[in-house]
């Protein structure tokens, strides 16, 4: 059995879902964190290279043409570019930490949109069917 660690983070200036395929090793943020960490162009583990793209194990273009099928109203896009901010941070810190192919842990990050373009209402039945496709092998 497998355990999924699944990150949500809103884009601000999405209209669709995006299953982010992978993170990266860089953490320069535009403005503070909550805590006020501001990094400029430092990797998130120096041990590894910078900028260095960390993917999912999930099989994302497969889970994206799921959830396009089961709703065809709402967009779904697969994304390689989580931003260089703290949804990028989190994202590649699990895959770095989980993403090893022997664990039976596995990270996924799911950029929802504004509540202002999909309404709250349909989020949560997307999440739910989201989550519904990941319990059962799609």
């Amino acid at each position: 059995q497998q355990t999924l660690l699944l990150h949500l983070g809103v884009d601000e200036r999405s209209t669709s879902f995006k299953l982010e395929a992978c993170a990266y090793n860089d953490a320069t943020f535009r403005i503070p964190d909550q805590r006020g960490f501001q990094p400029t162009k430092e990797p998130i583990f120096p041990q590894e290279e910078f900028d260095m793209c960390v993917r999912t194990t999930l099989d994302v273009e497969r889970l994206a043409e799921v959830m396009m099928q089961r709703f065809p109203n709402i967009g779904t896009q697969i994304s390689t570019d989580p931003g260089r901010y703290v949804c990028n941070y989190v994202y590649c810190s699990s895959l770095q930490r989980f993403g090893n192919e022997d664990a039976n842990i596995c990270s996924l990050f799911l950029h929802v949109p504004p509540f202002a373009v999909v309404s709250e209402e349909q989020q949560l039945e997307y999440i739910a069917g989201f989550l519904a496709a990941l319990a059962w092998p799609v």
